[in-house]
This record gives C-alpha cells, structure tokens and sequence, in this order.
C-alpha cells in the first residue's frame, strides 16, 4: 500500500472516491475550477488556515470537503473525515470509560493535519462537549489547519452551543479569519440521479 492510500485509508472517508477531478463546475454553483486548484494545492493546509464550506443540504459540501481532503492525503498530510456529531460520541464514549482514551482521542482530533468536521453544527452541542470543541480549537488555532462543512451560517452555530461563555470562544477561533467557500445552485444528489436516468 502506497503512503497516498494508507493516507486515504486512515482519513476515513465517507466518499472514499470523492476527488478534485470530479468537482462540477455548473455556473450557479459559485464555484471556479481556479479556486478548487488552489485549495487543492494544500498552501492552506501548510500555513495552518481554516477553510468553511457553507451550504444547503445536497449542494456537494460533504464532496468537496473530501475531494479537497484527498488532495491532502495525495501530498502525504494527515487527514481525519468525520461528522462533529460522530465526534462528540466518540470522546463522550471514551470519557465514560475512565481508561485514559478520552486523552488519547482528543490528541489524536488536536494533532492529526487535517480534520475535516462534517455537519457542524447540525445538531445542539452541549456544555461539556462545547468544552471539548473548544479545547480541540484552541490547540489547533494558528498551528493546524481545519476543515469544516456546515448546512448553517456561522451567526446560527451560536444558537447550537450550549453556554454563551463557550459559544463566544468557539466562534472566535473558528469564524475569524477563516476562508469561506459558499456553495449554491441545484441539490447535487438530483442532478446526478437526473444525468443517471438520461444515459
């Protein structure tokens, strides 16, 4: 196994085929082929920047957001796909175990390159899982670069965080500075069944 699929294979992609090859680029996606090269080039991953992509349930988020990460596992950087719901679970679970792997899970989300955190925010975040976000953000903050998709305009991730105090923290790490890709146009699950149904 090469170091791009054993890269790719730890990522733990939902889309494991998804790539920057196959990005449509249909004209009310608000989305060039110039910006998609770039990203992919990685310069972001390396000086440590956050990347949002922000859109409408089955406009290509989740794709993108894999496609750019598999750009990253072909330049050899650690990569971690995950829901931030899966997350939280993950870290709750280990926290109730008492076996010490709640540390290790939460080093493995501070230090890996690149995570790339799906649904954020689709679902409320409670207090102590806010605080878990938090310190997964702080760690990261300047020295690791993070991906994240969401359904949801930052000023509403405010309203899914338990803890005003938590809140104001989070958002600040997140939302400042941060590149934001804002993906419109038709539900791409459609088109595809669409194009499908043609051939």
């Amino acid at each position: 196994m090469s170091g791009t699929d054993k890269s790719k294979y730890s990522a733990c992609f939902k889309l494991p085929s998804a790539c920057v090859e196959d990005v449509v680029y249909l004209k009310d996606r608000r989305l060039s082929r110039d910006r998609v090269a770039r990203l992919a080039a990685c310069d972001w991953v390396e000086a440590c920047e956050m990347v949002v992509i922000i859109s409408k349930t089955g406009c290509g988020k989740s794709f993108l957001g894999q496609a750019l990460g598999d750009a990253a596992c072909r330049r050899l950087f650690t990569v971690r796909y995950a829901r931030l719901a899966d997350i939280m679970d993950d870290l709750n679970r280990c926290r109730a175990a008492g076996d010490g792997s709640y540390y290790e899970h939460m080093d493995a989300y501070k230090t890996v390159q690149l995570p790339i955190v799906d649904d954020f925010m689709t679902t409320p975040v409670t207090t102590q899982n806010a605080v878990d976000l938090f310190e997964i953000m702080e760690a990261r903050e300047s020295r690791a670069a993070t991906l994240i998709a969401s359904q949801l305009e930052p000023y509403e991730w405010y309203l899914r965080i338990e803890g005003e105090l938590m809140a104001d923290s989070i958002l600040n790490r997140i939302a400042t500075g941060a590149r934001y890709i804002d993906l419109d146009g038709p539900n791409m699950r459609e088109y595809f069944a669409k194009r499908k149904g043609e051939l």
